[in-house]
């Protein structure tokens, strides 16, 4: 029976959809062990194959026949205009794009996928490529810029333009020798490491798949079939996996041995691809013998034997520049000596004839030297496992976790195990500059985990200052230095950004806070000068910009401070204009709508006010709308936006509405604590609310309610304010307690003893704030106002 034409090609998509998750060098051999003897099922898999792509800037994600017509390029794309097409395949294009928005101006390569050729599978395999590249930051992996889909339909992403050659290509063109080439390899293991650090596995490196630009920098490339690292992949038994994967044999190539079998693949298969990229750099180079044994043990047949991590192999390739033992080499006495004399030339040459007297005493001491070198390779290996797990648990892990409400026991846990590695890294005498920006950031995210008023803190507020003070101990020395690389610029950055939120809305230290976030924008523009494209640090930079608005406005400079955040919101929308599904533009322009609310409010401006936090939670609905699941981020945003807004509705004269919206931020954190009792953040802005919906509880004389749920505030804060009692913040809670408590007392009538206790409690804790100097220039005022509107009682 012939095969119809809409059936074979069903068929024929499918299997060119799992022929994209082969290693590009086994495709079409895999193709037609697949096929068997479907002769034309085959033909139609492979001219799939051969529409989809050839060359560096081809569309490796996947295709659909060539017959298929592609559709006209647009114009322009977001702020990207559309120069040129790069490469074509049956699935889409690659294009030649330039920024014209004005704002700055660079190359892209955009990918675009033509609409309904794609699979199910195809489309998730997009997806994921995408993903995976957002995650990744390294400066030897290819940038994701953006990404969507056009009206059409079709999906699309914005990469970094590479304008380059296959590695062995480009050294074999510029001549180059043993020593270079290793270079431009450590360079490739580097991103390869990034990508492992982020549990991500390459599965496809290639000479093509690691290109060099005209200016020499490798870039790593194309991770259409990266996937999660499956740490037990390589424990499974032999053979699971599907029956027509057991038989098959790969061509020989860069791919590992054991995906012959059907095993899952982790770091260990990208291991072993890079040992036969090593192998083709070294082609017609004579290499050492210490070479060849780096490359046989990357490309062991059994993963176990291998190196056991990226590291482990970069290590080797160091030592063998360094002039120090390959470890793969497992050479003996007289190897190591020869290593010892060659790294100390002058002293072998002048004591030769000593050396050879005294043979028979060296081969004692060797022993010892043996023992000392492989404690030395121990002690290195396992400390770039920590350095790896540290890393990994404060950016990769935790933020992961930070996004499902109900986890506070699990990230108490994941902050305990990164403190402990961290410590050890800090320890380190011999840290690089590289280590220490690594560490530092490490301590500056801790701190925001244990104690950040701006974060989903565990409120730890003594450890996260320590662990301030521990990051600013190892970035400001580095102030310094003339010529700051990106990542010591963006560091100090964040270590400013969170030591001027601690000083503002901890120490209550407004000076210094604004001084400090200054410097942070300094250094945040700095580094947005040298990488225009990264939209998540300038996302971060708009934050922090916005934070500065709130800080002027408590600071007294109220006109500066409404400048400002309309300057911030401004930008965002200007931003969202081209990137309108990018969510940390969306989050940034909530957070600040709302921070604006606040503003507005307080000098005078409550409708305004309103309409702020209005368009703050339809900001919010967009983000729901992209991604539907409940975050923890989301959750907070929208209590925050109905809290700004019940009190804009309260000074407006709308109780019943200023009820409701508490009532709707209450019920989310009643949600946020029963999924985790320990979840202080929402227990304190439970508090907050809860003395906050007394005032509109009030005017609609429900008394008993107003008293009840104000009470309850109060004597939460109490209790945080006797164990921490010279945080400005903690004394400030209760100024704000007991002015709402005076004030419903003395509003509700016949209840004098209690209203007198509280406006005196009001006026103890005014003169600790003042004696202190934690008295905000905005409430300093009010208070003296106050006071001279209502007396101390007299007894």
């Amino acid at each position: 029976m012939t095969m119809s034409t809409p059936d074979l090609d069903t068929l024929a998509m499918a299997l060119f959809s799992e022929a994209l998750d082969q290693p590009s060098d086994t495709r079409r051999g895999w193709v037609a062990q697949q096929a068997g003897a479907n002769t034309a099922l085959r033909d139609r898999a492979l001219e799939l194959l051969d529409a989809d792509g050839s060359g560096n800037m081809s569309l490796k994600t996947g295709g659909a026949g060539a017959d298929a017509a592609q559709p006209p390029a647009p114009e322009r794309i977001g702020a990207y205009r559309i120069t040129g097409q790069i490469g074509q395949g049956g699935m889409g294009a690659v294009f030649e794009g330039t920024r014209d928005s004005g704002d700055f101006a660079h190359k892209v390569a955009i990918k675009i996928i033509r609409p309904g050729v794609l699979s199910d599978a195809l489309i998730a395999r997009f997806r994921r490529e995408r993903q995976i590249l957002a995650d990744l930051t390294h400066a030897h992996i290819a940038r994701l810029l953006d990404g969507g889909e056009l009206e059409d339909g079709s999906p699309y992403i914005i990469m970094e333009y590479i304008d380059g050659q296959p590695i062995t290509v480009w050294a074999d063109e510029q001549g180059l020798g043993i020593d270079d080439r290793l270079w431009l390899f450590s360079d490739a293991c580097a991103a390869v490491r990034h990508a492992h650090q982020n549990l991500i596995v390459h599965r496809d490196i290639t000479p093509s798949n690691v290109l060099v630009t005209h200016g020499g920098q490798v870039k790593l490339i194309d991770f259409g079939i990266a996937k999660p690292n499956d740490l037990d992949a390589l424990a499974a038994e032999p053979g699971v996996g599907s029956a027509s994967l057991i038989s098959l044999s790969f061509t020989p190539g860069f791919a590992a041995p054991e995906r012959a079998q059907g095993a899952g693949t982790n770091t260990l298969s990208d291991v072993y691809s890079l040992g036969k990229l090593l192998d083709a750099l070294m082609e017609d180079m004579s290499p050492p013998a210490d070479i060849a044994a780096i490359i046989a043990r990357a490309t062991e047949i059994d993963p176990d034997s291998r190196y056991a991590s990226v590291d482990a192999m970069m290590e080797d390739v160091q030592n063998f520049r360094t002039d120090q033992p390959v470890e793969a080499r497992a050479g003996g006495a007289g190897y190591r000596v020869a290593k010892f004399l060659k790294r100390r030339r002058l002293v072998a040459a002048g004591t030769t004839l000593a050396f050879l007297g005294l043979a028979t005493a060296l081969g004692v001491t060797l022993a010892q030297y043996n023992r000392a070198e492989a404690a030395r390779r121990e002690t290195d290996y396992r400390f770039q496992q920590v350095r790896t797990l540290a890393k990994s648990m404060m950016f990769d892990v935790y933020d992961k976790i930070d996004l499902v409400p109900g986890s506070t026991g699990a990230k108490l846990e994941l902050a305990d195990a990164a403190q402990t590695y961290l410590d050890s890294l800090a320890a380190d005498a011999r840290a690089s500059e590289a280590l220490k920006i690594e560490t530092a950031q490490g301590f500056v995210r801790l701190s925001e985990i244990q104690g950040s008023p701006s974060f989903s803190s565990t409120g730890d507020i003594d450890l996260a200052e320590t662990n301030r003070q521990r990051a600013a101990a190892l970035l400001k020395p580095l102030e310094a230095n003339p010529d700051k690389s990106p990542e010591l610029l963006l560091a100090l950055g964040e270590l400013y950004a969170e030591l001027a939120s601690a000083s503002f809305y901890i120490d209550f230290e407004t000076d210094r806070a604004i001084a400090e976030n200054l410097t942070s924008l300094d250094y945040y523009k700095a580094y947005l000068d040298k990488r225009p494209e990264d939209t998540k640090q300038r996302f971060k930079y708009l934050a922090i910009d916005g934070d500065l608005g709130s800080m002027l406005y408590r600071n007294g400079q109220s006109d500066e401070a409404v400048a400002r955040l309309e300057r911030v919101t401004s930008e965002l929308k200007v931003l969202l204009v081209d990137n309108p599904d990018n969510v940390d533009f969306l989050y940034g322009l909530g957070r600040t709508q709302r921070m604006q609310s606040e503003v507005l409010l307080n000098t005078g401006h409550p409708q305004e006010a309103v309409d702020a936090a209005t368009a703050g939670l339809a900001t919010l609905e967009k983000i729901h709308a992209l991604i539907p699941a409940e975050t923890l981020a989301y959750w907070r945003g929208v209590t925050f936006a109905h809290w700004r807004r019940a009190f804009a509705w309260y000074k407006l004269g709308e109780p019943e509405k200023a009820v409701a919206d508490y009532q709707a931020a209450l019920a989310l954190l009643d949600r946020r604590i029963v999924l985790d009792a320990d979840d202080a953040d929402a227990k304190e802005s439970q508090a907050i609310y809860l003395g906050e919906m007394a005032y509109p509880l009030l005017d609609l004389g429900r008394m008993e309610e107003a008293e009840k749920s104000l009470l309850g505030a109060t004597q939460w804060f109490q209790d945080r304010y006797e164990k921490s009692p010279d945080k400005g913040a903690y004394q400030r809670n209760m100024l704000v307690q007991n002015v709402q408590l005076h004030e419903f007392y003395n509003n509700w009538g016949g209840h004098e003893a209690e209203r007198c206790f509280r406006l005196s409690e009001l006026k103890r804790f005014n003169d600790i704030m003042e004696e202190a100097g934690t008295m905000l220039e905005s409430d300093r005022p009010e208070m003296a106002d106050y006071f001279t509107q209502y007396p101390l009682c007299t007894k």
